[in-house]
């Protein structure tokens, strides 16, 4: 395993072995995920082949710019090539894992609240984005299971009333993890989803085909 690492550790420097959260079930009854303490190392290490040991429990941001009287817009986001995993491909987001509150304990139980996922993702906004003032609704889209991509994601859309062009998503300075970003109509939307389809990782596909069967009844 240490052999994978040090080899994925010299494709892409920026990878740390640090903790993470990692996702086991989720309850539907009582909406209530479960989730183990884990390492950014075991993540990475796992054969390709077999299926996912640990699953990444992350979140990830539908923003949506809807400014009164004008077409609501979903940002979209082409990945970076230093990213580990899908490098290139186009998702919502920003998106990143989550982490357990308090200390890094294996035999410590512990309990992340709605609002500490949303201020995670407040940061990842600021951070990756350049957003620096909060959305004017935030809401629970979906939860996306990604095998492939080993990440299982809590998706809440950001309703931004303002254009796109008076939101800053120029990159923030030390951002890296977006080659570009674009902000998309309903109709621009499926004609990307038609034509690049195939760029775009398993979640955000589902996601934007949801919304366009839809019509986007959550825009």
């Amino acid at each position: 395993m240490l052999e994978r690492w040090d080899a994925l550790r010299a494709r892409t420097p920026r990878l740390f072995n640090g903790p993470i959260l990692a996702y086991i079930s989720f309850d539907a009854a009582t909406a209530t995920i479960h989730a183990r303490r884990d390492t950014y190392l075991r993540l990475t290490c796992q054969e390709e082949s077999a299926p996912p040991v640990v699953s990444l429990l992350g979140v990830t941001g539908l923003l949506v710019a809807a400014p009164p009287g004008a077409p609501a817009r979903v940002l979209l986001g082409r990945r970076s090539r230093e990213v580990w995993a899908c490098p290139g491909l186009w998702e919502f987001g920003p998106a990143g894992g989550l982490q357990a509150p308090g200390v890094f304990d294996h035999d410590a139980a512990a309990t992340l609240r709605g609002c500490d996922v949303l201020d995670h993702l407040l940061r990842e906004v600021r951070e990756e984005i350049g957003i620096t003032f909060p959305p004017a609704r935030a809401a629970p889209e979906c939860l996306t299971i990604d095998a492939a991509g080993r990440g299982t994601d809590i998706v809440l859309r950001l309703e931004y009333d303002a254009a796109p062009d008076a939101l800053p998503t120029a990159h923030a300075p030390d951002a890296w993890e977006y080659e570009e970003t674009r902000w998309l109509t309903l109709p621009e939307l499926a004609a990307f989803e038609a034509a690049h389809g195939d760029e775009m990782i398993a979640p955000t596909r589902a996601i934007s085909q949801r919304m366009l069967a839809n019509e986007g009844p959550s825009l």
